[in-house]
C-alpha cells in the first residue's frame, strides 16, 4: 500500500514539475515558479526512490555523471593555475539535464505508457499556455511589433526550445485517425510557430525548418513527400506575393533592418564573436577561460573550457545523440519502431541546429531544454527495464 501512495505522489508532483518548469520561462513569475519547479523535483526523485528501494543507473548516467566529475575537477585544477574561484558556465548548465535524466530514469519504473502520455499532454498545454501568455503581454498589436528595431522578449530563445518541442510532440508524437483532433494538432502547431515568428526566435524555426524537412525528404513516403513540397511551392508563393505576410517574415529575421547587411550582420555578429572565440581559446587552450559564452555552442566550450574540458563535456551530447539514432535504427530493423523513438530523432535533430547557434543548447539554459531529456531517459528506461527492487547498473542494449 505505501508502495502504491509513493508512486502515485510521483506521477502526481511529476506533473506539477513539468508544469512549473514552462511556467518558470515566464520572467515576471520567474521568482515564484523556479523554487516550485526545482521542490517538485526534488520530491520526485525522493519518492520514487523510496518506492523502489533501489537506485537504477545505465551506461549514459555513468558517463554524462563522469564528465560532470571530471569538469568539477578540471575547474579545481584551474583555480591554482589561474588563482582564481569560478566555477564554469557549462558546470552549472549541465547540472539540470542530468538531473532530469536520472529522475526520469527513477520515475519510468512507475508510470505506464498511458501515464507518460499524460504527462507530455500537460507539457503540450502549458507550452501553448506560455505561447499565448508571451503573445498578450509582449506582442498588443502589429504595427508597434513591426516598428520595434529590438527583440522584444529577453529570454526569446528558452521560450522558443518549449515551443518548438511542444510543437514536434504534437506532430509526431500524439498521432490520431480523427479528423477534429488532427486539425486541432494543427492549428496548434501553426501557432507556436506564428509565436516564434513574433518573438523572432530565428534559430528556433532555421532548427523547425530542418526537422520538417527532414520528415518531408527522409522520412515520408513519396506520394506524401510530393504533396507537401506542392503545398511548401504554393505557402512560399503566398506569402512572397502578400505585401502584409512578406513583411512580418522581413521582420521575424531582421531582413527589413539589416538591408544590404552582410553574413555577420545578418547572424547578429556571431562570426566576429566566433572569431574572437578563437582568440580567447588560442590564449588558454588547454583549460580554457572557465567562465564563457558566445552563441555556437562547439565554440564556446572549447573557449571556455579549453581542449580537454570542451571535450568532455560535448561528450554527453554526441553520445545521447548516437543512442537516439541507433535506437531509431533498431526499432525500424524490428519493424518496431513507436511514435517515441522517431518523436526524439526529430528533436534531436532540432538541438543539432539549435547547439550549433546558440551557446547552451542542448544542455539549457536552465530547465527549457527539459522535455527533450525527460523523453530521452524514459526511452533508455523502456529499452531495458531493471530488475526490480535491488540496487543495480543497467547497460542498454543500445549501448552494445
Amino acid at each position: 500500500m505505501q508502495k502504491q501512495n509513493n508512486s502515485l505522489i510521483v506521477i502526481i508532483f511529476a506533473h506539477f514539475a513539468v508544469i512549473f518548469t514552462v511556467l518558470s520561462q515566464m520572467l515576471n513569475y520567474q521568482r515564484y515558479f523556479r523554487p516550485m519547479m526545482f521542490a517538485c523535483w526534488g520530491i520526485v526523485l525522493a519518492y520514487s526512490l523510496l518506492a523502489k528501494k533501489a537506485v537504477y543507473i545505465n551506461s549514459y548516467i555513468k558517463t554524462f555523471g563522469l564528465t560532470m566529475l571530471f569538469i568539477l575537477l578540471h575547474n579545481i585544477v584551474a583555480f591554482f593555475i589561474y588563482d582564481k574561484i569560478q566555477i564554469s558556465n557549462y558546470f552549472q548548465v549541465a547540472l539540470i539535464p542530468l538531473f532530469v535524466f536520472f529522475t526520469m530514469f527513477q520515475v519510468a519504473g512507475h508510470i505506464t505508457p498511458e501515464q507518460f502520455d499524460k504527462i507530455l499532454v500537460t507539457y503540450c498545454v502549458c507550452g501553448v499556455f506560455l505561447a499565448l501568455y508571451l503573445h498578450i503581454e509582449y506582442v498588443p498589436d502589429m504595427n508597434t511589433w513591426l516598428s520595434s528595431e529590438v527583440y522584444i522578449y529577453g529570454s526569446k530563445n528558452s521560450a522558443a526550445q518549449i515551443f518548438i518541442s511542444t510543437a514536434i510532440i504534437l506532430l509526431f508524437y500524439f498521432k490520431s485517425d480523427k479528423k477534429a483532433v488532427n486539425i486541432l494538432k494543427c492549428f496548434l502547431v501553426i501557432y507556436l510557430a506564428v509565436i516564434s515568428m513574433l518573438l523572432q526566435c530565428r534559430t528556433a524555426l532555421l532548427g523547425f525548418v530542418c526537422v520538417v524537412a527532414y520528415y518531408v525528404f527522409i522520412r515520408s513516403d513519396k506520394k506524401r513527400r510530393l504533396f507537401f513540397l506542392i503545398i511548401l511551392l504554393l505557402g512560399v508563393l503566398f506569402v512572397i506575393s502578400n505585401k502584409s505576410l512578406w513583411e512580418i517574415v522581413e521582420h521575424t529575421f531582421f531582413l527589413d533592418k539589416y538591408d544590404d547587411a552582410d553574413l555577420n550582420q545578418l547572424s547578429s555578429g556571431r562570426l566576429d564573436l566566433w572569431v574572437e572565440a578563437l582568440q580567447m581559446f588560442s590564449q588558454k587552450p588547454i583549460l580554457g577561460n572557465i567562465y564563457y559564452y558566445v552563441d555556437g555552442m562547439y565554440i564556446s566550450v572549447y573557449a571556455a573550457l579549453g581542449i580537454i574540458g570542451g571535450t568532455a563535456i560535448l561528450i554527453p551530447w554526441f553520445k545521447r545523440v548516437s543512442r537516439n539514432f541507433k535506437a531509431l535504427s533498431f526499432a525500424q530493423k524490428h519493424k518496431s519502431i513507436t511514435n517515441l523513438e522517431s518523436t526524439i530523432c526529430y528533436l534531436t535533430i532540432f538541438y543539432l541546429i539549435e547547439s550549433t547557434l546558440e551557446g547552451y543548447p542542448p544542455f539549457g539554459p536552465g530547465a527549457c531544454s527539459a522535455m527533450y531529456w525527460l523523453l530521452c531517459a524514459y526511452m533508455d528506461y523502456t529499452y531495458y527495464k531493471p530488475p526490480q527492487g535491488s540496487l543495480v547498473p543497467i547497460d542498454s542494449k543500445l549501448a552494445k
